[in-house]
């Protein structure tokens, strides 16, 4: 099924949208909700309609909702303003408006092909009774993607493409199309005591077909014997052939370490590191030291406890930024030396090298992590961030865009940035509006407020900034000049007095 409108064509069964013949690059989702849009044409489609069937009824936030329409009309070239395709109906949804040719059964492009050997490895379940063990399950889950990530010949979707979809109902035909590959690997994992049972499914994601299951029950222990197990089994399920000498030995046991104690204290360290409270950074340095601890050369322990000491730095919670700044990069440091390979070390040491003013350093960190995850939303928004402090913001908002997109459109961290970018290059209704996009995800976001305020400074709105100055401090009244100041530093000198400047005129305290 083909509708034609404008100078659009969107292809129903080759999942495509083509401007003028020319293939429009469309996020799944978003390619989703315009279809339904445009099926449902003859009436008001509210944000549950478009839940169940784009989200199929699970929870999203209203503010993913209208992140998706946001992007549905981004592509083709509409806004909230114009609204020359999409309606919104206040109160009511959402309407599909554009003038649309009869739709034709004419038989359109094939979608791009999907690797053969390719999977996707989701979210493990966490079945044990005690849910403060999901740090186990995820431990497990992203310890196989590194160990299938080595298999020459195998494509494997980065971690954080493939968490987005943790504690949801997926359909995997829609996550293989979304994440382009051809396999799925779900799986479950039960932890009491010292026992362990870890299940695995292996899924053709054009058909739904088991290809392959298998129940594991080991001793905790174990875990290291099992994760090769099982990424051998799967192997073999793909019949992707090993390197030689490779089936003599294990692939990759736990990290880097051939400690259990110190790999479970770097999991719940890594687990504690993705969240933004102050307390739980702060267990992260004490869980990562632990392992480091009982395995001095295991690099995973080492990119955990330079990201604690970044987190510190820039939220302002670190009692002596400069000596936290020392314990990251010497941290960074030693987990590259270990292992120069690995993304998320390359991007704690380029969020490092902005932070130090060693912008050239924080360049080439960033494009190496780009080079070798390109799709992965953590490489895309430090690529972003780098782009915008190293650079001048030109790439920023795209890189933050894209992150935003393959982050399954959660994550109001890539929104800052890109409202961000948007203000330095002087872009000030763009700014307001992806500023506002990212407090609509996120409301406790203190730095987008910052972002709209000086905007408004920037068009002699004194008042208003002050307000937008208000909120911030409301969420977060640690907020201080002194603070950015110690955070960021952009290369260029002139938008640091800029953005000072403005926020002194808006009422930030000092």
């Amino acid at each position: 099924m083909r509708y034609l409108f404008d100078d659009f064509e969107l292809d129903c069964d080759a999942l495509e949208l083509r401007q003028n013949g020319d293939v429009v690059g469309v996020e799944p989702k978003v390619l989703a909700l315009l279809i339904h849009l445009i099926e449902q044409r003859e009436r008001v489609v509210s944000k549950q309609d478009l839940v169940d069937a784009v989200w199929d009824g699970r929870f999203v936030s209203d503010a993913a909702v209208s992140s998706g329409v946001k992007s549905a009309r981004r592509v083709l070239g509409d806004d909230g303003h114009q609204q020359r395709f999409i309606k919104t109906v206040h109160g009511k949804g959402f309407r599909f408006v554009g003038e649309l040719t009869e739709p034709s059964m004419e038989a359109g492009a094939t979608a791009p092909e999907k690797p053969s050997s390719s999977i996707a490895v989701l979210p493990f379940t966490n079945m044990s009774a005690d849910p403060d063990q999901a740090y186990f399950a995820d431990g497990l889950c992203e310890d196989i993607i590194t160990m299938l990530a080595k298999i020459p010949g195998l494509a494997v979707a980065a971690r954080n493409s493939s968490f987005v979809y943790r504690d949801r109902a997926v359909d995997v035909r829609e996550v293989g199309q979304r994440l382009n590959v051809a396999t799925i690997l779900e799986g479950s994992v039960r932890r009491a005591g010292d026992q362990l049972r870890v299940t695995g499914q292996l899924i053709d994601a054009s058909t739904g077909e088991h290809l392959w299951a298998e129940r594991y029950d080991r001793k905790v222990e174990d875990i290291f014997a099992l994760q090769d197990d099982m990424t051998r089994e799967i192997v073999s399920a793909l019949q992707v052939s090993l390197s030689k000498g490779m089936g003599d030995k294990a692939l990759h046991i736990g990290g880097g370490t051939k400690s259990f104690e110190a790999w479970e204290h770097a999991t719940r360290a890594r687990y504690a590191m993705f969240s933004n409270d102050r307390h739980d950074i702060r267990s992260a340095l004490v869980l990562a030291d632990l392992a480091i601890g009982l395995d001095p050369d295991y690099p995973a322990a080492y990119t955990c406890l330079a990201f604690a000491h970044w987190k510190e730095i820039i939220n302002g919670w670190s009692d002596a930024p400069a000596e936290s700044a020392r314990a990251a990069t010497e941290a960074a440091k030693k987990a590259h030396e270990l292992d120069s390979d690995d993304s998320d070390t390359l991007v704690i040491l380029a969020y490092l090298g902005v932070i130090a003013s060693r912008h050239t350093d924080a360049k080439q960190y960033a494009k190496r992590a780009l080079e070798r995850s390109p799709s992965d939303p953590t490489v895309l928004g430090c690529a972003a961030y780098v782009d915008l402090y190293s650079e001048v913001g030109e790439r920023a908002p795209e890189l933050a865009r894209r992150g935003f997109v393959e982050a399954g459109y959660q994550g109001a961290f890539y929104l800052a940035i890109e409202a961000a970018a948007h203000y330095i290059n002087r872009n000030y209704e763009k700014a307001v509006e992806v500023a506002k996009e990212t407090l609509e995800l996120d409301a406790s976001y203190a730095a987008a407020n910052l972002t709209i305020a000086l905007t408004h400074i920037e068009n002699g709105r004194t008042e208003e900034a002050q307000s937008w100055i208000a909120n911030a401090l409301r969420t977060d009244p640690s907020m201080r000049i002194s603070t950015f100041s110690q955070a960021s530093d952009y290369a260029d000198a002139e938008t640091v007095r800029r953005i000072e400047k403005g926020l002194r005129s808006a009422g930030l305290p000092e």
